[in-house]
């Protein structure tokens, strides 16, 4: 409620922050409807904002609307999507290149069209640097402005459980965009 007061919005007597003329602080908050725990989310999260003075609109949206990369591309809200966070999908999710505009043809997956030359250059030195110290040290760079800036809130996280016996040897975690058996050729059984 603070950081909204700071931004010049004051909260009225109903409870609403509203803008200096006086118009409530809105805004749209939609989802995709094939993941059921997205639509019931949706509803819980608005909830919260409203809580707080912000009127919101949720919206679940229709898949056709889904489906268009114009709209997809310009749309003024905020989204609860299920989206994989790994090191290896921040060129395609975060870097400014990838932000779809008419000129690429709608392609890009930088869907808020977040721009900064910092995370960009980080992104690229990333997938240049081969030394694992100094490959982390770049990444913990790079999750540092992602959340610093919060271009991104991660409300859920899948649980991938794998039973392995205990006789096998050489298993280890997967890799990045690998199948928990990605290193099968290694394991070995005492």
């Amino acid at each position: 409620g603070q950081l909204i007061a700071d931004l010049g919005y004051r909260r009225e007597a109903d409870g609403i922050f509203r803008d200096g003329a006086g118009r409530n602080l809105a805004m749209e908050f939609n989802t995709d409807p094939s993941n059921d725990i997205q639509v019931k989310s949706l509803f819980v999260i608005a909830d919260y904002w409203q809580r707080l003075g912000v009127s919101v609109d949720p919206v679940v949206l229709p898949q056709q609307q889904l489906q268009d990369p114009r709209w997809k591309s310009d749309y003024r809200a905020f989204s609860l999507r299920k989206q994989p966070i790994n090191l290896d999908r921040l060129e395609t999710n975060f870097h400014s290149g990838q932000i779809p505009t008419p000129e690429n043809n709608f392609r890009g997956a930088n869907y808020p069209g977040y721009v900064n030359p910092e995370l960009d250059t980080l992104i690229g030195k990333f997938f240049a640097t081969v030394p694992r110290g100094e490959r982390i040290a770049v990444a913990s760079q790079i999750v540092h402005i992602l959340s610093d800036q919060l271009i991104i809130v991660g409300l859920f996280y899948d649980v991938e459980v794998v039973l392995i016996n205990g006789r096998m040897t050489n298993v280890t975690g997967r890799g990045l965009s690998a199948g928990e058996s990605w290193n099968a050729h290694d394991w070995d059984i005492e």
